[in-house]
């Protein structure tokens, strides 16, 4: 199980570079946002996996932020609306 966790981690770590450089030459890219928000929740999936829970807790906020910022800006469309309150509700579960 840790080393699929760990796998996983790669390709999520990967996705947020990705996002991250890409959003250097779009910064209001909303599909990067979007992109970069779910690799933050992926990662904080895999540190809660790992046992690295206040990881997990940093990552999820990381990944609620997004979606604050996107709100802020009017910019969550109806396909990514529940998004929030389910990374809430992950993070919430992080004891």
């Amino acid at each position: 199980m840790l080393g699929r966790a760990r796998q996983a981690q790669e390709h999520f770590e990967e996705q947020r570079k990705i996002d991250q450089d890409l959003l250097r030459l779009d910064p209001l890219g909303v599909a990067y946002l979007y992109s970069l928000s779910e690799a933050y929740e992926n990662l904080g999936r895999v540190a809660l996996t790992l046992g690295e829970k206040a990881r997990a807790r940093t990552l999820m906020k990381d990944a609620l932020q997004i979606y604050s910022d996107l709100g802020a800006r009017g910019a969550i469309s109806a396909e990514y609306a529940h998004v929030p309150s389910r990374i809430s509700t992950e993070l919430a579960a992080i004891k």
